[in-house]
Formats: C-alpha cells, sequence, structure tokens
C-alpha cells in the first residue's frame, strides 16, 4: 500500500480534526491479509484505559516477526467511524444497545466482518483467547470514500450497526 501525503489524506476526507488521537491496533498473522486487503473493517478489543472515538485515527499493524522483537508494519491507516460496547457470552453476544440474542444469520455476518468464517469460530477463538463472557469494544474504521461509498459498505453517516440488528 503506498502512503498518500497529506494533501491527498484531506483530500479523500480522512484528515482527522485537531484534536484527535491516534491509535495503534496490532494484529494477529491470521488477521493481517484482512485488515491489508480492506476486507476486515472491525475489530474486538477489551476495553482499553484510553477510550477511541469516532474521528480518531487507527494505526493498523502487524510485527514482521517475533513480536516485540521485531520491526512493525502497517497494514493501513484508517479513520474510526464508530465504537461501541461488547459483550460476548457463551450464548449470545450484545453489541451497543442491542442485548437481545442475535439470530444466527445477524451473528455470522458479524463474524465475518471481524475476520471469521462463522460465528462458532468466533466464540471459540474468544473463549480460548480471553474466556466467556467477553467484555470490550467494536471499533469500526474506514478505508477511504470510494470503499465507503460502495454497495455493500456501511458509513459513519449511515447509523446502525451494518448486522441485521437496527
Amino acid at each position: 500500500m503506498a502512503k498518500k501525503s497529506k494533501i491527498e489524506t484531506e483530500k479523500m476526507g480522512l484528515s482527522a480534526p485537531a484534536s484527535c488521537s491516534t491509535f495503534v491496533r496490532m494484529f494477529k498473522p491470521q488477521f493481517a491479509p484482512l485488515v491489508e486487503s480492506g476486507a476486515k473493517l472491525q475489530t474486538v478489543r477489551p476495553t482499553p484505559k484510553r477510550m477511541p472515538k469516532p474521528g480518531d485515527r487507527i494505526s493498523l499493524r502487524a510485527w514482521t516477526g517475533k513480536p516485540y522483537r521485531s520491526k512493525q508494519r502497517v497494514l493501513r491507516e484508517a479513520v474510526i467511524t464508530a465504537v461501541s460496547p461488547i459483550r460476548i457470552f457463551e450464548s449470545s453476544m450484545a453489541v451497543g444497545e442491542h442485548q437481545d440474542n442475535w439470530n444466527t444469520r445477524a451473528a455470522n455476518k458479524f463474524a465475518r466482518a471481524d475476520g471469521f468464517p462463522d460465528y462458532e469460530s468466533m466464540l471459540e477463538w474468544f473463549r480460548s483467547a480471553h474466556g466467556l463472557p467477553f467484555e470490550g469494544v467494536v471499533i469500526h474504521w474506514a478505508n477511504d470514500q470510494e470503499e465507503q461509498s460502495q454497495p455493500g459498505t456501511r458509513s459513519a453517516t449511515q447509523g446502525g450497526n451494518g448486522y441485521g440488528k437496527n
């Protein structure tokens, strides 16, 4: 991915206001290609001490070798479009204000957006990586204006969570 100049970034509408922060998020090797290609537009993380907010910048990275003993490779730079609380339980999940059980189709759509083949795979990953129940945040980002306006994508101004649970 070619690095864009500040002027190009501003023309694309990706420049963040002066009061915004920049966050760095590291990705495991299994998710890096999805982030780099633009297929993965969200990440679920434990609740951070310093909470990101829409409009903040995010630098999405992966280690080139052993973590902390190798360089970081920037997969993508983006603008955060939404941050919502998430809770994942053994038999359901809650994102934002949606506390009810998700139907299979919506849960699978959410899991695919996060880089998993289906909800059961995502549930198993969180069970082994963090334990259940899991509480954290889901961070959404936009790659650039062209990708935001393509059919099937959701811009920050469209509202809803994009998973059939509006």
